[in-house]
């Protein structure tokens, strides 16, 4: 039995890795604010540029990123929101 390796698609993946970690420094350069601001501002930029390039190259597809967005980020901003607006409806 041979076992075929995703070779080309490691290939593509590491390409996306190294313009993301190139990316990542060029914004640090680049902004100079609260280091808690920036660190915030820096992840949403890249985390969106990372899901973009995946996209393009053709790794995800819309379904997959839509899935991704409802498992991820949607069930974290409700944690964080209605806590929130329950303590200002008391």
């Amino acid at each position: 039995m041979k076992i075929k390796l995703p070779i080309f698609y490691w290939i593509k993946i590491l390409i996306v890795s190294i313009i993301i970690v190139l990316l990542t420094y060029f914004i640090k350069g680049i902004i100079n604010i609260n280091p808690f601001i920036e660190t915030g501002l820096i992840i949403l930029i890249i985390g969106v540029v990372y899901i973009v390039t995946l996209y393009l190259i053709g790794i995800l597809d819309i379904a997959e990123i839509k899935q991704i967005l409802i498992r991820y980020y949607i069930k974290y901003l409700n944690s964080i929101f209605i806590p929130i607006i329950q303590f200002f409806m008391l």
